[in-house]
This record gives C-alpha cells, structure tokens and sequence, in this order.
C-alpha cells in the first residue's frame, strides 16, 4: 500500500541527508533496522533482509525556510502489486481483444468495467493505508519530531518452576521443553540477526511470538477462545507497539514461568 507523507526538521538539507544517512544500517547487516540510501535529496529506505516487515520508503529532502521537510510516499510493495497489476493486466487484455477482434464487447466491455472498477477501488484503499503504524516513519519522526520516550516496562517473572512449553525459532527449529537458557539465547541471537522470529508456545492456540521491526521489537500474544493473535501495545502511550530486547525477553520469560497478566499491556 502507499500512502504520503511529511516530517520537518529542525537542521537545513545537508544535516537532515546526514542524520539519516546515520540512521541506516549496511545493506547485507543480518541485524534488524531500516537500510537504503540517501542520494542528494533523493531518500530511499527499506525495512531489512526479511521480507516479513517490507515498508518501502521514496522520500526528497526539501527545503523549507531555516530548516528542511522530508516528503515522500511509503509503500508496502506486495499488497500495491496484488491490488493493481491483476485489474490492470485484465483492462489490457479486455482492451487489446476488443482492438484485435478476439474478443467480443459484449463479452469485453464488462471486464474492461470491472477492471477499471478494481483498479479505482485499489486506488481508494492505497490511499486509506496510514503510515502512522510504518515503522521506517515512525524512526524518522522519533529522530526528526522527537517526542517524551516510554519509560522501560519491567515484567516479573513468578517464582515457581517453568512451564511446558516449546519453542519456534525462525521456523527452522522447535525445541520442546525449553529451559529459561534456551529461551534468552534464541531471544539474543534474534537481536543479533541471526534468527527471524521466536514463537513460546503452551499449545497450538497459546503462545507469544516476537519478531524484529525497524526499532524495535513487535509482540503479539494468542490466548485461548481468540481467532487471532493479538498486538500488544503501551498502555497510555498511543500507537506505540515496539519494545526494546530486554522488555521481550523479561515479557517471554515471565510467560515461560506462568504469567498471564501484564497490567502494563494492552491488546489490540
């Protein structure tokens, strides 16, 4: 999906280029993070290797009076192609048969509606997507616009014995009884770029997943009697559904040892 944008900043042109250059991780760097370029006032970002998370930023650098404004459209590649190319490869195929005679209109002229219809409605929903919640935006106005960040959530973790559970990692790799050992070394090694995702697990319907975003972690738990699994979010802080790696590890552990409850989550 795609959708504009605009960031201001503070620094002229030149600073701006720089401050987000800084913010770029290398190309081939297993860790998460946004990595592109900025070429001039020419600003291209992406969210990492995986292709779990794959915001897509296009951006120019702009001057605006002492300062600069980043202005640009992020987009989420797959779902642009799914919505456009299928309508718009069927109103050619609809509009050539008509020219060549292979089609009939009565048989083309609906398509070549349907189509046109599709691609209006492709359009209306690519508009509609809010960038509020891409994470490559949300690093850029954290760095540009900064506001008051979140104090850092601490979970306990009950006293007790550890809870049968298994563990999925990067969907590589199962291990059945996993030990609060185990659990924290997939967890860094995740941090570190080497694994994608980690999935805790009490049964096909109970478990908690992490994976890398552009700054952070996101964390969703599924509970008994839920269809889905469900984002959790800082409670009193907005739209912020990111935490850093020792909030997911304290969060997963605590759930390996029985915790249920998390009174400084919400979810959504």
């Amino acid at each position: 999906m795609a959708v504009r944008f605009e960031i201001r900043s503070a620094t002229n042109v030149a600073e701006t280029r720089q401050r987000v250059r800084a913010l770029l991780r290398p190309w081939f760097d297993p860790k998460p993070g946004p990595r592109g370029f900025a070429l001039g006032r020419l600003v291209c970002i992406w969210s990492g290797l995986s292709l779990y998370h794959t915001f897509e930023l296009v951006a120019l650098i702009r001057r605006d009076g002492w300062g600069a404004r980043i202005s640009g459209i992020t987009v989420l590649m797959q779902a642009a192609l799914a919505l456009v190319l299928v309508p718009a490869v069927a109103a050619v195929w609809a509009a050539v048969g008509m020219v060549t005679g292979e089609l009939y209109a009565m048989g083309a002229v609906p398509i070549l509606l349907v189509s046109i219809l599709a691609l209006a409605l492709a359009a209306w929903l690519l508009r509609r997507n809010n960038n509020e919640h891409n994470a490559i935006v949300g690093l850029l106005r954290k760095e540009f616009e900064p506001q008051e960040s979140p104090e850092p959530l601490t979970f306990a973790r009950p006293t007790g014995e550890p809870g049968r559970m298994a563990m999925d990692v990067s969907g590589t790799r199962t291990i059945e009884n996993v030990t609060i050992e185990e659990l924290t070394a997939a967890l860094d090694a995740m941090h570190d770029g080497h694994e994608t995702h980690v999935i805790l697990s009490k049964s096909e319907t109970e478990f908690v997943q992490t994976a890398a975003s552009a700054f952070g972690y996101s964390v969703e738990w599924r509970n008994v009697g839920d269809d889905w699994p469900r984002n959790a979010r800082r409670i009193g802080a907005g739209s912020i559904a990111t935490f850093q790696i020792e909030e997911v590890k304290q969060l997963f552990c605590a759930y390996l040892y029985g915790a249920r409850e998390f009174p400084e989550l919400e979810w959504q």
